[in-house]
């Protein structure tokens, strides 16, 4: 069982471990050598929100089990006590490695549940909110100077509650990091550059995510 605070303090080294093609093993009193790294995590916890999960997640697989067997100690004293059962341990292994088209296993979408989709919605910046709902709330293509993308975003922070330290260069790249599709360099005046909103793009981006006005009635 694992609590949220040692997954936010070792999340770097299981992504590490995930992604490395070969790991270093280092026994004392024996020079260093390497193998290959096939580490693969099955993480059970009863934290609501175990991890961070965003939109473009390609490791982790968040599944909420069921209810139904809260409070049953008989069932989980005996799953415990296969656990520590070798045998079955490797009648496990055994299953998973006799799985059909495993050569294709990299090939197979990720699946994705409805709680992963909910915790997602939890790890979106308001700098994106902040564009969906300009996105939203604007008809037409407009552009903004970044004085006033910043004034636009400082009261759309007021608004909503949402406590953000950033400037309007800090804004600016945030904004151009976050590589959202339908925001594009504009005009070139002699007040700077404006940055151009194309409102049906953005909206096509953002098609599937819940509005500001859904988040706040949620």
């Amino acid at each position: 069982m694992v609590r949220r605070i040692l997954l936010v303090c070792f999340v770097g080294k299981i992504k590490g471990l995930i992604t490395d093609k070969q790991l270093n093993i280092n026994h004392k009193g024996i020079d260093l050598y390497p193998i290959d790294s096939y580490h693969r995590f099955i993480i059970t916890t009863n934290e609501l929100e175990p991890i961070t999960t965003g939109k473009d997640d390609r490791r982790n697989l968040v599944i909420r089990s069921s209810d139904e067997l809260i409070g049953n100690k008989q069932y989980f004293d005996k799953i415990h006590k296969l656990l520590e059962d070798i045998n079955v341990i490797k009648t496990c292994y055994e299953y998973f490695k006799n799985l059909p088209d495993l050569d294709k296993f990299g090939q197979v979408p990720k699946p994705i549940t409805e709680y992963q989709r909910n915790l997602q919605e939890l790890s979106v910046s308001p700098i994106e909110l902040w564009v969906k709902d300009l996105a939203y709330t604007h008809e037409k293509d407009f552009e903004m100077f970044g004085s006033q993308a910043y004034e636009s975003f400082v009261e759309f922070c007021e608004k909503h509650g949402f406590i953000y330290e950033a400037n309007s260069l800090k804004l600016g790249v945030r904004l151009s990091n976050l590589g959202i599709k339908g925001i594009y360099k504009g005009q070139h005046t002699m007040y700077g550059r404006t940055k151009l909103y194309k409102v049906k793009e953005l909206r096509m981006y953002f098609s599937g995510q819940k509005t500001m006005d859904e988040y706040l009635l949620n």
